[in-house]
């Protein structure tokens, strides 16, 4: 499949059917199943899933990430700060997991309500939303659903 044609897409999500696509570059939907209890240094407190080994990894800020600055600045907490080496930044916290769901050549945007698309739970396919409680169930708390716009 060629995640540039507009009219392809990937994955466990619904995306929109009617609304406008920008020609951004298409977009990405990640599950990050990210701890929120972390040390002052950002990693991840010994856990029943890390005791034989480290079960921690981390993911890449790429293009631009359409959810609320709190999400980004959570799963990104580097991305702002201008100490911090440039690619270094971009580098996201500890996290258990981050498993893409969906991608799609189409840039979505909804005129009515100036925005881009943004999965939300209904939004995913029944396959999607199964995976998202077994992640749940997992690692006992939910994952945070993230779209990115490939710019």
């Amino acid at each position: 499949m060629n995640r540039r044609d507009k009219d392809a897409s990937f994955g466990l999500v619904n995306w929109p059917k009617d609304w406008k696509n920008t020609n951004e570059g298409g977009m990405v939907v990640y599950f990050a199943a990210a701890a929120v209890d972390m040390d002052i240094n950002g990693h991840i407190p010994e856990t029943e899933l890390e005791q034989c080994c480290g079960a921690s990894c981390v993911t890449l800020f790429y293009g631009e990430e359409i959810p609320s600055d709190s999400t980004r600045n959570f799963l990104f907490p580097d991305i702002d700060h201008a100490d911090v080496l440039s690619e270094n930044r971009y580098i996201s916290r500890s996290l258990y997991a981050a498993v893409m769901v969906g991608n799609t050549g189409g840039s979505w945007w909804n005129e009515e309500r100036q925005d881009y698309f943004e999965c939300k739970y209904d939004d995913l396919t029944a396959e999607g939303k199964t995976l998202y409680r077994n992640l749940w169930d997992l690692y006992g708390f939910p994952p945070i659903i993230v779209t990115f716009l490939d710019t």
